[in-house]
């Protein structure tokens, strides 16, 4: 052990929240200003957690008779080297002091959880990867974080995106935000987070069952708490347990100083996301433009799909017989009808002027035929009004090339363009009717 001065010691436990004792030759010495608060204690208190065998004490209870009280304290501690002789230098909580104790520090361990959060929160550049971060990291925050969730609100209604503890049945599920825990304690204002201690109450107005990882059990109780973004609820984060009682006002302060620090990450992320949408969109029809292509492709290459080239039919005549502005509404309404045209799954570009791409998965050629001569038919039962009141309806000529993993999409890209302007002209020539498509399914 190595020497250590008196002076040297009061400058350490200066330092320390809590009481300090140097106890020596069956001598209690206070070291701080926080001992006052220790009820007076003597060698004989600390005889039963010292073992003189032992270089350290930690976390041991301690319970003292005074004045016919009990007190109970929790005891840490290590031998140091004093004056030559063998000493315990002890830390020595009060029971009572010990939970205000214990809330600060977890205050503060949340405020550093809160902070090392922002600090990763700018590698994620996903939506899905950020509810996952947030639910992770505020679960270490609270206790009884077992089971918790966040439930992300679209169109009215909530769903859950991110969980912890639950089955993934919950994932299926939609919630009228008016009928979660918070929207009944609040009744529907939203305006502040909220404990239920007891859900029972709650059985008649909400269904308290839940299927965990392991088993169908009945919630206890819950901490929950509103998420705004732009002074609009877009969450909600819940806590739950399955015992009544789990949680505490420290718990709701708790709670607070999360709900704040989501808000302000999730508001950052929805910004970067709209600059990079911006910077992948096309202003004109909302489609990904010709600049995303190329980091799309680096992304996807190894994949296997179907690359379709679209080039509309006599744009040209529309912009100079009707105007730049109908020629605009063209465009647009094509590529409305391209987005309704093909399944979610796929992304379609404006590469061009009048000039689109896709690129679609799951759908051999004959499939891709049927939704294209489907498209056809319905642009020419659905003429549109031009501001000069002229009607017209629209027309385009498209190829199709399958791109396999890892091949060079530039050739494959070539191909569809090719089978494009081939399709063109033989419409131009009235070869045959528009409504076919150039390629070959190799199934």
């Amino acid at each position: 052990m190595k020497e250590i001065s008196l002076e040297k010691l009061h400058e350490f436990c200066e330092l320390m929240v809590t009481p300090t004792f140097l106890v020596q030759e069956k001598l209690i010495i206070p070291l701080n200003i926080q001992c006052s608060a220790v009820a007076d204690l003597s060698y004989r208190d600390l005889l039963p957690i010292i073992d003189e065998t032992a270089e350290t004490i930690d976390g041991r209870q301690l319970a003292v008779k005074k004045e016919k009280a009990m007190h109970f304290f929790t005891v840490n501690g290590r031998k140091v080297l004093h004056h030559g002789q063998t000493c315990w230098l002890l830390q020595i909580m009060p029971m009572a002091d010990q939970e205000t104790f214990q809330n600060v520090t977890r205050i503060s361990t949340a405020r550093e959880i809160m902070l090392q959060m922002a600090n990763d929160f700018v590698q994620l550049d996903t939506d899905q990867s950020v509810y996952e971060f947030i639910l992770e990291n505020c679960g270490k925050a609270v206790q009884h974080s077992e089971l918790c969730s966040l439930m992300i609100l679209h169109h009215g209604i909530a769903h859950i995106v991110a969980k912890r503890g639950y089955g993934n049945d919950v994932y299926n599920i939609n919630f009228d935000p008016m009928e979660t825990f918070l929207g009944v304690v609040t009744e529907g204002k939203f305006d502040r987070p909220v404990i239920i201690n007891d859900l029972s109450k709650f059985t008649g107005v909400y269904h308290t069952e839940i299927k965990t990882e392991s088993s169908a059990q009945l919630l206890g109780s819950t901490l929950c708490t509103p998420v705004y973004i732009k002074q609009k609820l877009y969450a909600i984060l819940c806590f739950d347990s399955t015992e009544k009682n789990a949680f505490t006002d420290q718990d709701l302060e708790l709670l607070e100083l999360i709900k704040g620090n989501v808000e302000a990450m999730l508001t950052n992320h929805q910004m970067q996301m709209e600059i990079l949408h911006l910077s992948k969109t096309d202003m004109l029809t909302g489609l990904y433009n010709r600049t995303y292509l190329k980091e799309f492709l680096s992304r996807h290459n190894q994949e296997r799909f179907y690359v379709g080239m679209f080039d509309m039919n006599d744009l040209k005549g529309i912009n100079d017989g009707h105007g730049h502005n109908n020629g605009d509404l063209i465009i647009r309404a094509m590529a409305s009808s391209l987005k309704r045209a093909f399944p979610p799954s796929a992304s379609i570009f404006r590469i061009g002027g009048d000039e689109f791409m896709s690129i679609l998965y799951n759908l051999n050629l004959k499939e891709i035929q049927d939704r294209i001569e489907t498209l056809r038919q319905d642009l020419l039962h659905t003429p549109l009004t031009l501001s000069d009141g002229a009607i017209t309806t629209l027309s385009f000529s498209c190829g199709f090339a399958l791109h396999e993993e890892n091949k060079d999409f530039e050739t494959i890209l070539s191909q569809a363009d090719t089978n494009m302007y081939t399709e063109k002209r033989k419409i131009k020539g009235f070869l045959i009717p528009p409504s076919s498509v150039s390629g070959k399914d190799p199934r």
